[in-house]
């Protein structure tokens, strides 16, 4: 009997242990939950990072994605907003500087029209002022030679 109250008592302790061991079990694994999360907590604080949700996560990487998109899309439409502008002024200066070099070029030639009339015109007065020139030249010799004529002495011949 001492030995079948022995092996009752074994089994009994060895059924408190099981549950001590399970309740142990337990509270480790709770200890251990709640710990980690405070440890990892402040391990990534030390290192300069910070937790979030995986949920936020893959919330923050949709909006870096559509970000992204419409950054890209956005920069091409304000490039080639900004190409037209540009174009266009280009070609506007390109016809401004096309009408003044029309205007200039139409403005020598009216320079050029009255230079070659006031040539043509002077060249006429300088042809005109020879002709002048030329008839009071001979005007002047004709006086000469008529004056000249009526002096004439004629001595008698004194021998």
């Amino acid at each position: 009997m001492l030995v079948a109250n022995k092996e009752e008592a074994i089994s009994a302790l060895e059924v408190e242990y099981a549950e001590k061991r399970r309740q142990a079990d337990v509270e480790l694994e709770l200890s251990f939950k709640a710990n980690q999360e405070r440890v990892v907590n402040q391990w990534l604080t030390s290192n300069g990072y910070t937790s979030i949700p995986t949920s936020e996560l893959t919330t923050l990487r949709s909006d870096l994605d559509t970000a992204r998109t419409n950054t890209e899309a956005t920069v091409k439409k304000e490039v080639a907003t900004v190409a037209a502008t540009l174009k266009t002024q280009y070609e506007n200066e390109i016809k401004l500087i096309h009408s003044e070099n029309k205007a200039i070029a139409a403005e020598n030639a009216a320079k050029i029209g009255t230079l070659a009339t006031q040539n043509k015109f002077l060249e006429e007065q300088v042809t005109k002022l020879y002709a002048q020139l030329d008839a009071e030249r001979s005007a002047g010799i004709e006086r000469a030679k008529a004056g000249s004529v009526g002096s004439i002495n004629v001595a008698p011949s004194s021998k």
